[in-house]
Parts: C-alpha cells; structure tokens; sequence
C-alpha cells in the first residue's frame, strides 16, 4: 500500500484501471462463454430434437389411447436406436409418462420404473424443449454414468399428430465432444475479441493519461518555477526592506545628532553673545534716560 502511495497520480490511475479493465473482462468473457454455451447447446438440441422427434413420433402415436406402449412400437424403436444414423448420435433414450414412470429405455432395467419429475421434465410436459449438459448424478442414469461422466441431456413433447396433444416426453442423450469442440472454438473467439477490445480501450487510456501526465508535468514545472521566481522577489523585497529599515534608523540617529550638535552650537555660541547683547542693551537704555533731550531751536529740555 505504501509503496501503490509512493507512485504518481498517472501510474495510480493506470494499474487501477488496469485492475478495473481486467476485472471487467473476465466478467464479461464468462458472461459471453457461457451465453455461447447455452445458445450453442440450445440450437444443436433443438435440431437434434426436431429430428428425434420426426423418427421417434410415429412410434408413440399409440399413447394417445393406451398408457403403455405397444410391443411392435417397442420393437420399432429398438431398430431405429440400433440399425439406423439415430443410434449413432443418440447413446440412451427414454420415454417418459405424465406420471414420471418410464415407458422406454436402451436400459431395459428402467422400464416401469417411477421417478420424480424434475424441472425440466416438468417443463417438457407443458410443450418446452429443454437442454443441458447433466452430469449424471440422476438415479436414472446409473447405466450412462458408468460409460461417461457427463452428457447432453435434452427433453423434448412428444405430440400426437391429429390433436397437438402432448402424449409423453422423449429423453436423449448426446455425448459432447463436437459440442465442446464448437463450444471451445466460440470460447475462444470471445475471449480473443474481448481481450483485444480491453487492450484497446487501455492503451487508448494510457495514451490519454500520458499526455495529460505530460501536460500536467510542464504545467507543474512552470509553476514551480514561477514560484521559484516569486520566492526570489520575496526575498530580495525582505532585503530591501531591511535595507531601508537601517538605512532611517541610521538617517534618524544622524538626525538627531546633528541636531543635538546644533542645540549645542546655539547655546554655546549665539545664545551666550545675545543675552551678553540684551545686557548691555538694557544698561545703555538707563544711560540714555538720563541725558538731555536735544530740541528744534537748540535748547536742552
């Protein structure tokens, strides 16, 4: 954490969005894989069923006024799982009732069978096709989870041909292998335009930082320069001041001592002879009060 600190705002910003795309990323590319996974399952299911469904159908028209097949549909199915391409891509099948029991399986031990609906049975009954990839940890399938340890399971209506009326539920089995190649390549090629579009978007992002990193950093350096240079002017402005601070301290002193010098000057020297002025001044004056006045005609008064 100190050290994540110890880096610049641009670095920071680059690894947490880095961490961010990344993040993002594998979100969306696990998102992406597993919508491919499921539409690509969906659409081999939903054709493989279409194509069970027009060879198997035919043969389970007698459910419409029997619970049980017929032994000549049990035979016909049993060809068709064998001797013909079907058997090839199909590896166990089942025919179930309404009720959850089994009415036909490659196991023939399974036959008669009731088990618990689930789900996507259940849904299969009111008109769904649906698909998975089950791991066989079904009762069901103890037979198939001896051979393999996962397969496509898909769930398909059953319909008679004059109502539409949903009549039982065929259940096959797919083993996966071209599914997970197909699956494994549209993985692969999600992951490639994924992963290339966050590279993109962050080396688009790191260029947008580094320039602004960049600006930033000029940006900063002029202004650490100007307030270099402001910090100068400071200092020489202190400068002065205290220069002109002494210089009328010194001035006021000189001042005062001239002054002070001049005072002396004063008293010492024109102040004394003044008053030594005034003095004689003042006993001329009672001199003078005392001697005759001279007239116009000459006389003295």
């Amino acid at each position: 954490m100190v050290s994540f600190l110890r880096l610049s705002l641009a670095r920071q910003f680059l690894l947490l969005s880095l961490l961010i795309l990344i993040s993002g990323m594998l979100i969306i590319g696990l998102w992406v894989s597993r919508q491919i996974e499921l539409g690509v399952t969906d659409r081999t299911a939903g054709v493989t069923a279409l194509y069970v469904d027009s060879l198997i159908s035919p043969h389970l028209q007698s459910l419409a006024y029997s619970e049980e097949l017929l032994p000549a549909d049990v035979v016909n199915l049993n060809r068709l799982l064998l001797e013909t391409p079907l058997g090839q891509r199909i590896v166990a099948f089942k025919v179930w009732a309404s009720d959850g029991r089994v009415l036909f399986s490659t196991n023939p031990e399974l036959i008669g069978r009731q088990f618990e609906l689930k789900p996507d049975l259940a849904n299969a009954f009111l008109g769904q096709v649906s698909t998975e990839i089950s791991d066989l940890t079904e009762s069901e399938n103890e037979l198939e989870r001896q051979q393999w340890s996962h397969l496509i399971e898909t769930y398909a209506p059953v319909r008679a041909e004059r109502t539409g009326e949903i009549l039982a539920v065929s259940e096959f089995y797919q083993t996966p292998d071209e599914l997970e190649q197909v699956i494994s390549a549209a993985r692969l090629r999600s992951w490639l335009v994924v992963s290339g579009a966050t590279a993109v978007m962050y080396l688009l992002l790191a260029g947008l930082v580094g320039r602004a990193s960049v600006t930033i950093q000029t940006q900063r350096g002029k202004l650490q320069e100007q307030v270099r240079q402001l910090s100068d002017l400071l200092a020489q402005n202190r400068r002065l001041h205290e220069r002109i601070r002494r210089a009328a301290s010194r001035t006021a002193a000189s001042n005062e001592r001239l002054l002070s010098r001049i005072s002396t000057d004063l008293h010492d020297g024109p102040a004394q002879d003044l008053g030594l002025a005034l003095l004689r001044i003042e006993s001329l004056a009672e001199g003078c009060s005392r001697c005759p006045v001279p007239t116009s005609k000459g006389l003295t008064v």
